[in-house]
């Protein structure tokens, strides 16, 4: 235990606060425009995603913050299983934003590698369509920052410390608000 814990404090005290809060403003930014922030993720991260939902919309609200408007893309399930199924799933994620981001929205990628096919088409969408990116990755997603506005590097390619260091600056996040 001593050396897991020891391996996630050190990648999360070794994160670049610039990264950080670039990430926030971007994030106040989205809230104060009355924009949505779509999450996407998959596996773990799409657990992540649903997760950030909750604490970004209700949780923020709770502590006296605006909540900021967020949707999890995995969570659309009928939507997502009928465009990967009918199409690929390489463009799921990115036909329903295809479909509904707006002005002002921004897309968050949390992903341990950054380099699924799913998530890489979702933020060409965006990018297409002028949102903010930004994106919470591995060591490994290191080739999208790029092409985010905001983006923060966790310095580890174990998806557990990743995982728990993407779910602590959500955290963060949520009490900032």
């Amino acid at each position: 235990w001593q050396e897991y814990s020891s391996k996630n404090s050190f990648v999360m005290s070794n994160l670049e606060s610039e990264e950080l809060k670039t990430l926030f403003d971007l994030l106040i930014s989205t809230r104060d425009s009355l924009g949505t922030l779509w999450i996407l993720g998959n596996g773990g991260n799409a657990s992540l995603a649903s997760h950030a939902v909750a604490d970004f919309s209700k949780t923020a609200r709770g502590l006296g913050a605006k909540p900021l408007k967020t949707l999890s893309l995995s969570e659309m399930v009928a939507l997502q299983s009928a465009f990967s199924n009918d199409e690929s799933f390489e463009y799921g994620f990115a036909r329903t934003l295809e479909m509904y981001l707006a002005p002002h929205d921004a897309i968050l990628v949390v992903s341990v590698s950054g380099q699924s096919p799913n998530l890489l088409r979702a933020l060409d969408v965006a990018i297409s369509k002028e949102s903010k990116v930004a994106a919470i990755v591995g060591i490994a997603g290191e080739p999208l920052r790029e092409r985010c506005d905001a983006f923060v590097a966790i310095d580890s390619n174990d998806y557990q410390i990743v995982e728990n260091v993407q779910l602590a600056i959500m955290h963060w996040i949520t009490k900032n608000l």
